[in-house]
């Protein structure tokens, strides 16, 4: 049986090729969760980090991507 529990982080981004902020962004968020996921996971949490590339004005509405 698992108990553990899952704690999503969704990255929308626009273009981590050129875009520095995107490209910061994603860097600090997979050190950050990195970092922390091994202490969750003493404690029944896992980490699932979704990176969503939003390459139309569709998606980003469905993302709620303001």
């Amino acid at each position: 049986m698992n108990t553990q529990k899952t704690i999503n982080v969704d990255f929308l981004y626009l273009d981590t090729s050129i875009c520095t902020r995107c490209q910061d962004t994603e860097t600090n968020l997979d050190d950050s969760l990195n970092y922390v996921s091994e202490v969750l996971s003493h404690i029944g949490f896992q980490v699932k980090f979704n990176k969503i590339h939003l390459e139309t004005k569709a998606q980003a509405i469905k993302h709620q991507f303001n």
